[in-house]
């Protein structure tokens, strides 16, 4: 990193965003941002070089436009109905893990409990993992997803760039978070499925129940809603036999496309070989 820019001074993040866009190809770019924020140990040696001093004549003009354009816009709420089931989830940036220890899972639930006791959202099934999270909720009054999750993100994001002084070097999270709706009895019970087996399918467990922060837990410390409809006498059971490939493919398109998850689903093309 240049010697310009000291490491812990928190207005380096923009002049290192502008230096980031000082590049020759989308591989460049790319590469720059990955060293650029700073969220995990420099790799050595770096990707790409990154200039010891701003050059501005040397920036795309209508790069520079538009992120002076997206930071200035005010993010439109997300669209959760009142009493719509959605599955909700995030990652942190670059796939970086993010809890260690049994004290850092207390502390995202900590703050989980909070956001629940301040927004009428009812939460059926979850699961916190080393490096991203998964919710399956309900909205009890207009626009309190959207709220939630706001409120959720930003303090989870602040106590764990406090918790690790690394205050000033960017986003935590991919992105705001991802949603999709989950329409029907038969959804609801794979999404709940697929959330409650996120630990076993990589391999951090044997058996869901096994895993700590998690709903299938018994001692879940989420305060957790009854489901819509009753959950099935023999669902440890079914937690136990692995998900449909085609449902986890589907239920993927919803996650990443913001499609609803619903009982009468497409089979998804083929691809062509």
């Amino acid at each position: 990193m240049s010697p310009d820019l000291p490491p812990n001074n928190p207005k380096c993040s923009r002049i290192r965003l502008i230096q980031a866009l000082d590049f020759t190809s989308s591989t460049d770019f790319n590469s720059s941002l990955r060293i650029t924020w700073g969220l995990t140990p420099p790799l050595t040696p770096p990707l790409t070089p990154i200039p010891r001093k701003i050059q501005f004549s040397k920036i795309k003009p209508h790069l520079f436009a538009v992120c002076s354009v997206i930071s200035s816009m005010a993010r439109k709420l997300r669209h959760c109905p009142k009493g719509s089931v959605f599955h909700l989830c995030n990652r942190a940036v670059m796939k970086t893990q993010m809890f260690f220890t049994d004290q850092e899972y207390q502390e995202v639930e900590l703050v989980f409990r909070e956001a629940l006791q301040k927004f009428p959202v009812s939460i059926f099934a979850y699961c916190i993992m080393p490096n991203h999270w998964h919710l399956l909720g309900r909205a009890e009054e207009e626009k309190a997803i959207s709220r939630f999750m706001h409120w959720f993100g930003t303090t989870q994001s602040k106590r764990w760039r406090t918790a690790n002084e690394t205050i000033g070097l960017g986003s935590v999270f991919q992105n705001r978070f991802r949603s999709h709706a989950v329409v029907g009895q038969k959804s609801f019970l794979k999404v709940a499925h697929y959330i409650e087996r996120n630990p076993v399918a990589s391999n951090l467990c044997k058996h869901p129940e096994e895993w700590s922060w998690s709903s299938a837990n018994p001692q879940a410390r989420l305060p957790l809603s009854e489901w819509p409809r009753p959950k099935p006498a023999d669902w440890p059971a079914r937690l136990n036999r692995p998900t449909n490939k085609e449902t986890l493919k589907q239920i993927r398109v919803a996650k990443l496309s913001s499609r609803p998850f619903a009982d009468k689903m497409s089979p998804l093309p083929k691809k062509k070989l």
